[in-house]
């Protein structure tokens, strides 16, 4: 399963073109930079005060042994007191899970059904 997420009035062809008339950078440099952009943007709202915030690695390691499941609630990636916006995040699954760390991720903030 893919995870679909939206970046308010940000696209990668728009960042590229920003990229672009700023500076005079190879094309890696301005690739890199635009994920930078991007990953910067996955992290925009803030915690709300109900939820739980659960790190990471011990989210994985519930997950992977049956602690969580899709159908127990939903939940967000977060980062630095910020979470993604999406409710489309899928936070129960490993390969996601070490995708989103590997973008910074550090949480987890779940919502019970």
């Amino acid at each position: 399963m893919q995870m679909v997420v939206t970046i308010k009035d940000t696209t990668k062809s728009t960042l590229k073109e920003k990229a672009k008339e700023r500076h005079t950078r190879p094309g890696r440099m301005i690739d890199e930079w635009v994920e930078r952009e991007l990953v910067s943007n996955l992290f925009t709202e803030p915690i709300p005060d109900f939820g739980d915030v659960i790190p990471i690695g011990e989210w994985r390691d519930s997950v992977k042994y049956g602690g969580f499941v899709s159908s127990d609630g939903c939940g967000n990636f977060a980062k630095d007191g910020k979470m993604t916006d999406s409710s489309g995040d899928n936070v129960c699954d490993l390969e996601e899970i070490e995708r989103m760390k590997n973008k910074g991720a550090t949480h987890i903030v779940w919502f019970n059904n």
